[in-house]
C-alpha cells in the first residue's frame, strides 16, 4: 500500500488532476454558451452592425442584474429550494436528481431570462450535488443553510457583489471580447450580425468536431500549447473553443488511465485554473473545515488533506483544491487506512 500512496503523491505535487464526478464534467449552460445564448437573444431585438455595440448591451444587462436585483436567480435558486426541497428527501436523505428535475420545472421565463434560467439552475445543482457528496443532508434546513453559506446568497430586489455566485467571470469578457472583435466579418451578414453563424462559430463547430473526430483530434489539429505552460491548451483556428488542459486521469491508485486526456480549464487553464473542481473546493473548504466527520491531515508528503473519520463512503479532499476518486472501494479503504494511521502517529486525535 505504501507504494501506491507514493504514486499518488507524486501525481499530485506534480499538478495533476483525478477524474471527476459526473456532474462536473457534463455541464452544459457553462459561462461562455450562456453568454453566447444570451448575446442572440439581444440580437433578435437590437440587430447589431458593431461588436462594441453588441459588448456594450449584454454587459450592461448583466450589469442590470448585479445592481437591480438579480430575481431570475433569486427565483431558480434559493426560492426553488425552498419550494421544493422538502419533496426531495423520499428516503430521509437528499435525491439530488430529484431536487433538479423540480427545479427544471420551473418555466415561466421566456427570451434572454429563459436562457439565463438555465444556466442558473445548472450552478445550482452542480454545488448542491458537490455538497452532498460529503455533507449527506437530511433535511431541507440543513440543505439552504449550507448552500446561503457557500454561495453568500443573491439578492432579488438590490445589489449584488462583482463575483457574487451568478456573476461571470472577467476571463470570459474578455474571451467573447476577442472573438467578436476579431472576428467581425465571418460572424456578420451585410454588417450585420447573423445568429446562426454567431452560434456556429463559437459553439457549433467545436461541438460537431468533437462528436465527428474525437476531442484530442481536434486539439491536435487546431489547438496550441502555452508559450509557458505546455499543459494547457489554446484554440487558434477552427473557431471558438475552450482552453483544455492536458491532465492523464487516474482512476486508481495503480496509475491506470481513463480515455480521456483533456480537461475543460477553468479561465486560461495554467495554475489552480487547472483543477476542475477547484472553484467548488473553494467554496466549501469552510464548511469541510468545520464538519464533525472530517479530520484535517498533513505530513511530510505535503499531502495534505481531508479524510473522514470512520466513513469510508464519504470523499476525500486534498488542500490542493479538489476530490480524489478511486476506482474500487478496497483501494479507497486501504488508502484511507494508511491515512489514518499515518494522522495518529502524528498525534491527531479523531
Amino acid at each position: 500500500m505504501k507504494k501506491y500512496i507514493l504514486q499518488i503523491l507524486k501525481l499530485i505535487r506534480g499538478g495533476e488532476v483525478p477524474q471527476l464526478p459526473n456532474y462536473l464534467q457534463t455541464k452544459v449552460h457553462g459561462q461562455t454558451r450562456t453568454l453566447v445564448d444570451m448575446l442572440i437573444e439581444l440580437n433578435k431585438r437590437n440587430r447589431y452592425t458593431s461588436p462594441g455595440e453588441a459588448l456594450k448591451d449584454l454587459w450592461g444587462h448583466l450589469e442590470h442584474l448585479r445592481t437591480d436585483g438579480d430575481e431570475v436567480a433569486f427565483n431558480c435558486s434559493v426560492r426553488s429550494i425552498n419550494a421544493f426541497a422538502d419533496q426531495c428527501f423520499p428516503n430521509g436523505t437528499l435525491d439530488v436528481k430529484l431536487l433538479e428535475s423540480k427545479l427544471q420545472q420551473h418555466n415561466f421565463y421566456a427570451g434572454i431570462d429563459a436562457v439565463y434560467k438555465d444556466y442558473v439552475f445548472e450552478k445550482t445543482i452542480t454545488l448542491i450535488a458537490y455538497l452532498n457528496d460529503f455533507r449527506r443532508y437530511t433535511t431541507p434546513d440543513q440543505l439552504m443553510s449550507d448552500f446561503l453559506y457557500a454561495t453568500g446568497g443573491v439578492n432579488a430586489c438590490g445589489p449584488n457583489k462583482d463575483n457574487y455566485y451568478f456573476s461571470f467571470s472577467h476571463y470570459v469578457d474578455y474571451f467573447l471580447k476577442h472573438y467578436l472583435t476579431k472576428f467581425w466579418d465571418e460572424l456578420t451578414v451585410h454588417g450585420t450580425l447573423d445568429n446562426e453563424a454567431f452560434y456556429d462559430f463559437m459553439i457549433g463547430r467545436h461541438s460537431r468536431g468533437v462528436k465527428k473526430y474525437g476531442l484530442e483530434a481536434v486539439i491536435k489539429r487546431n489547438f496550441q500549447p502555452n508559450s509557458c505552460h505546455k499543459e494547457a491548451y489554446a484554440p487558434y483556428r477552427g473557431g471558438a473553443a475552450p482552453v483544455y488542459v492536458k491532465s492523464p486521469f487516474f482512476t486508481s491508485v495503480n496509475l491506470s488511465t481513463s480515455n480521456r486526456r483533456f480537461i475543460k480549464s477553468c479561465g486560461e487553464g495554467m495554475g489552480p485554473n487547472s483543477v476542475r473542481d477547484y472553484f467548488e473546493f473553494s467554496l466549501i473548504q469552510r464548511l469541510l473545515e468545520s464538519d464533525e466527520k472530517y479530520v484535517f491531515c498533513d505530513n511530510k508528503y505535503d499531502y495534505d488533506s481531508y479524510i473522514p473519520k470512520y466513513d469510508d463512503t464519504l470523499p476525500v479532499f486534498t488542500c490542493a483544491g479538489y476530490r480524489i476518486n478511486f476506482d474500487s472501494e478496497e483501494t479507497k479503504k486501504a488508502f484511507l487506512k494508511e491515512m489514518r494511521e499515518r494522522c495518529r502517529r502524528r498525534g491527531v486525535r479523531f
